[in-house]
């Protein structure tokens, strides 16, 4: 009776928060032609008179050799290093910022604007890109950055734990190893390098704009029509072929990242991983279901685990979705006196779910549920324009942004069939950290 009415509310509080989020109707993304060959997206919002630019580049991770991994983020911080004191000093006065990251399929420039001062901001963002300086100096500055940033992210477990499984489910698709590097792969990137990856993927025809303002379209079609000219337009393919930078692949690295066998944790972390496939639309609505049904929040499958057998301290789930593969890790952090307990209590919570599979009514409000989360997340512009760009390049469709609803009309036969062919047992790995075992074979 609890876990009805449980169900029950969770339903009627999804159902209240799409309604509220709904009332604000917001205007749909539409694509943009200009005289450039460039493809541009754009959404007008008038509730702020603030401009959120993203540009996607197919330069992410897996357009660089693993022996060359680091490559793809030092190139994208690189294409955005300002290179005048005059021009930091203006985009301080005017309270706009630029920033620049890589993921595993893309490489990301960003532009956050006031409106008002959007033109003088894009005019200064271009200039960057049409002459990038590559330099010794700072491409050192940067590796010094990423050297840091790396040893942070080797601080979190759950850094650590993404990183195995990409090692173990995704190496044979261009997805293993860290987007930092490491020092020896770091070591080994050059100016010749960044200017090649340059070369051949930052380009127009390469380049997909994302803007949401409350510009006037024609407004941001002339702006961009000014800007963009003088950056190199590029070759009509659509992406250099994997690994062409003349590199030899080096010796495998270990699945486990270095120093994770012997690390002690006051909560050790257990997960329960999952390699998936490329992505497409069946694929990724039924990832995220389950990601929800069976791990993420409150009312999942092994939320129990914390609320009523005490075995957990945190029960969540971290789902990654690539062009070409994706992971799926459920996760606890548990006491290490209750390690074996809790195990054995989410193995047979693992079983269980895939045995008798999703009801209708369960996957109803899991549905309603993610929509809710990704609903929320759209009231941010820059959030918004990201997503805009990603579905558009990863073949999703930018009209599902505003439609989520429609990626995620599945039905309980077809997420369960998806759950016993990708999440069966013998296909996951388990891994824990800060307790004294390895991973299985």
């Amino acid at each position: 009776m609890k876990r009805e009415s449980l169900r029950l509310f969770l339903a009627v509080w999804a159902v209240f928060g799409v309604g509220m989020i709904y009332s604000e109707t917001m205007n749909l993304p539409k694509k943009l032609s200009l005289d450039l060959p460039v493809s541009v997206l754009y959404q007008r919002d008038g509730t702020s008179s603030l401009t959120e630019l993203r540009i996607l580049l197919p330069a992410g991770m897996r357009s660089v050799p693993e022996s060359l991994r680091g490559l793809s983020l030092l190139t994208a911080r690189m294409a955005l290093e300002i290179p005048s004191a005059q021009q930091v000093k203006k985009l301080l006065e005017m309270g706009s910022r630029f920033s620049s990251w890589a993921t595993a399929d893309h490489a990301v420039l960003t532009l956050t604007s006031l409106s008002s001062h959007f033109d003088d901001t894009l005019e200064i963002f271009c200039s960057i890109l049409k002459k990038p300086l590559v330099t010794g100096i700072r491409i050192k500055r940067i590796k010094d950055w990423m050297d840091t940033r790396s040893k942070t992210a080797q601080d979190s477990p759950e850094e650590m734990m993404q990183l195995y499984y990409r090692n173990h489910f995704l190496r044979g698709r261009g997805y293993a190893g860290s987007v930092y590097g490491t020092k020896v792969t770091r070591k080994r990137i050059s100016a010749t390098h960044v200017r090649r990856l340059m070369e051949h993927r930052y380009s127009l025809r390469h380049m997909c704009v994302s803007i949401v303002s409350d510009l006037e379209e024609t407004q941001i079609k002339r702006l961009l029509n000014q800007k963009l000219q003088g950056i190199r337009w590029g070759s009509d393919e659509a992406s250099v072929p994997f690994g062409d930078f003349g590199e030899p692949e080096p010796q495998a690295s270990p699945v486990t990242p270095e120093g994770m066998d012997d690390r002690e944790l006051e909560q050790p972390l257990l997960a329960w991983g999952y390699g998936l496939p490329g992505l497409n639309d069946h694929g990724y609505a039924c990832s995220r279901l389950l990601a929800r049904w069976l791990a993420r929040g409150i009312g999942s499958k092994a939320w129990a685990l914390r609320s009523r057998d005490a075995l957990a301290y945190t029960v969540d789930a971290a789902l990654s979705q690539f062009v070409a593969g994706g992971t799926l890790i459920l996760f606890i952090r548990t006491g290490p006196d209750r390690k074996d307990q809790a195990e054995a209590a989410m193995d047979k919570i693992l079983a269980s779910a895939l045995e008798q599979g999703i009801p209708p009514m369960e996957l109803e409000v899991i549905r309603r549920l993610e929509l809710v989360a990704w609903l929320r997340g759209l009231q941010s512009k820059g959030e918004r324009a990201w997503r805009m760009a990603e579905f558009f390049c990863n073949g999703l469709g930018v009209e599902r942004i505003m439609a989520f609803n429609q990626l995620l009309s599945v039905t309980p036969e077809e997420v369960n069939k998806f759950a016993r062919q990708w999440l069966s047992l013998e296909q996951g790995k388990k891994w824990a950290m800060g307790v004294p075992s390895r991973p299985s074979e």
